[in-house]
């Protein structure tokens, strides 16, 4: 492309043709716009490239099934909690959804990946704002809270069990505890 016509023009001009001033500075004007076009070609593929770079970053941190950060997100997310020194005052609620094997085995897994979204909503609805959830695996969600005293604590993992134990039950056939 550009560097094959650029090789062209300096390959057919020699020294001792380039005595012209008139036609040196049209070469060099030239060759200007081609390194400029190259240039330009550069920036873009760059930038597109760090578009993609950047979706790559996305697609690896998020779940494909229920849109929650997952657990690569998690452990970057807490790195950098205790990294700033907050780690002493972070509660991680692990909320593993029982009879969920019972669900796919006796409805099929289309039915399992919708009863996980519906799950991840809940969970998502029942969230505190100073808090954030993940998808750690299979039908085990983790919810990472701040600023937390022990006894709101044990109050903020009962409402996230009550957001979904109803909606498993109901779907799974277990019985109620």
């Amino acid at each position: 492309g550009d560097r094959g016509e650029l090789a062209g023009i300096i390959t057919q001009t020699s020294l001792l043709q380039a005595l012209d001033p008139i036609e040196m500075y049209a070469e060099i004007e030239v060759l200007q716009q081609l390194l400029q076009q190259s240039e330009t070609e550069r920036e873009a593929l760059l930038a597109q490239l760090m578009a993609r770079n950047k979706l790559l970053e996305s697609l690896a941190l998020t779940d494909q099934l229920t849109g929650l950060p997952n657990r690569r997100a998690m452990d970057q997310a807490l790195m950098q909690l205790l990294r700033s020194g907050a780690g002493e005052g972070v509660w991680l609620f692990m909320l593993d959804v029982d009879y969920f094997k019972r669900v796919n085995d006796t409805y099929g897994h289309p039915t399992g990946d919708h009863l996980l979204k519906e799950i991840a909503d809940r969970l998502g609805a029942a969230t505190r704002s100073d808090s954030w959830l993940y998808r750690y695996g299979g039908e085990e969600f983790v919810c990472v809270a701040t600023g937390l005293s022990q006894e709101t604590a044990g109050e903020y993992g009962e409402s996230l069990r009550q957001a979904i134990a109803e909606l498993v039950r109901q779907r799974s056939g277990a019985p109620e505890t």
